[in-house]
């Protein structure tokens, strides 16, 4: 038998059995979807998982055409559009929060917007700080290039905002390890080109823990790289509710596919319970 990962705490080749601590998931799922997905959601089992609808700025009117008078403070996040001449998506985002401003239908929650390119990160999130004026948490994507640790210390200086993470980038586990050291709050945004699997969100969880249990960098990077479902599953069941708050505290959530979806998958590998 290999040995279990090093550096987090609780890792085996046996998955164990049971629901994971309520805390651990409550609200991790983020996805795109419809107003009728999230209406549904609310109703479901799986209530408690799903954490804001995602809409793109440029898609905020069609959102607001699917909304109805008996809607009431649907939760979301915008997400920043770049386009020429707006490469951070600024222009779009602000125009989307206009529209919601006075729609007591939508609740806006936060916002997430990809680092610009073209400038040394940490110049790039100055700029972009100092023009973000929208009043609800951001959380600003940092582009794995040179110079990202100044990007990410000059985010964590600035107190307000946080940081989105892509998995699948050789910086990930590095960016993780770094953020968990200045305090900075992330979202994991997806992973290569896309969202987060099932098992990309189970790592992210794990890699969190490991960080705060003080594992460096090549360490971190296997448990994201980690594919044995048992292996994540079973450090995670071995969580306590202390455990799991520290871990959401870093972690405030996971853009999957689709939020059912991942739910299911959940429920499949015995990590919640559908009948609770």
């Amino acid at each position: 038998m290999e040995d279990a990962l090093a550096g987090l705490p609780g890792a085996s080749d046996e998955a164990g059995d049971g629901p994971l601590v309520p805390a651990l998931l409550e609200a991790v799922l983020l996805a795109e979807g419809t107003v009728a997905s999230a209406r549904d959601a609310t109703r479901a089992w799986y209530a408690d998982l799903v954490g804001p609808l995602l809409v793109p700025a440029d898609a905020t009117e069609r959102v607001q055409e699917q909304l109805g008078p008996g809607d009431v403070g649907l939760r979301v996040v915008l997400v920043a559009r770049p386009g020429p001449g707006d490469p951070a998506g600024l222009r779009g985002m602000r125009e989307a929060r206009n529209r919601l401003l006075d729609d007591d239908r939508v609740e806006l929650t936060g916002v997430h917007i990809p680092l610009p390119a073209g400038q040394l990160p940490a110049d790039a999130v100055a700029d972009l700080l100092a023009e973000l004026d929208l009043t609800v948490p951001a959380w600003v994507e940092v582009t794995p290039s040179a110079g990202w640790e100044q990007a990410l210390e000059t985010l964590a200086a600035d107190g307000a905002e946080h940081l989105a993470l892509r998995l699948g980038m050789p910086p990930a586990a590095a960016l993780l390890r770094r953020a968990v050291d200045l305090d900075l709050s992330l979202r994991v945004s997806g992973a290569g080109g896309g969202a987060a699997s099932t098992v990309d969100l189970l790592a992210a969880l794990c890699a969190v823990r490991a960080a705060l249990n003080g594992a460096d960098v090549p360490e971190i990077a296997a448990v994201l790289a980690e594919r044995r479902v048992e292996r994540l599953a079973s450090a995670l069941r071995r969580m306590s509710d202390a455990d799991a708050a520290v871990v959401r505290a870093f972690l405030e959530g996971v853009v999957v596919p689709d939020a059912e979806q991942a739910a299911r998958d959940l429920a499949a590998l015995g990590l919640v319970d559908p009948a609770d």
